[in-house]
């Protein structure tokens, strides 16, 4: 498959990740665990990796997993994102989202403005009444706009 050379300085000696060991496993995955296996020497290497790109790397590690989970909550995701990249990773949340059920939390406009595009996308708007944070527009009675995954159905019972 591929290689990756962690090299030298990062206070380990020089190490080479493969991906190739992992027989049985589809090209697909055997890429996200190489691209796993790479985020984890930039994050413990003492590297000069500037924060924006290794947080972009781990959404697209987070991303990209060939088994997500049933629901992902991603907070803010721009943080620390240089705002051209927000597009990009709208279209990689909108292709995560045709395999599981994502609600993504942000204050970036760019961010929200490029999920809108996406079909099926649901826009809830938060807003404060008295102090209390609710969702705009909702009537007390009014049923919630998304649904919850079925393994966490039983706990709301």
């Amino acid at each position: 498959m591929g290689k990756f050379d962690a090299g030298q300085g990062n206070g380990r000696t020089s190490e080479t990740l493969e991906a190739s060991h992992h027989r049985g496993a589809s090209a697909f995955d055997r890429s996200m665990i190489l691209l796993n296996e790479i985020v984890e020497v930039l994050v413990t290497s003492h590297l000069n990796i500037p924060d924006g790109t290794l947080r972009y790397l781990l959404w697209i590690a987070a991303l990209l997993t060939p088994r997500p989970p049933a629901l992902m909550i991603l907070n803010e995701p721009e943080t620390s994102l240089h705002p051209d990249l927000l597009p990009a990773l709208a279209r990689l949340m909108a292709q995560t989202a045709k395999q599981t059920q994502i609600w993504v939390v942000s204050h970036a406009s760019r961010l929200i403005a490029a999920l809108r595009e996406t079909p099926n996308c649901t826009t809830i708007n938060l807003c404060k009444e008295l102090g209390e944070t609710a969702i705009e527009d909702q009537g007390i009675l009014d049923a919630p706009s998304w649904r919850w995954p079925e393994r966490w159905a039983a706990f709301r019972r």
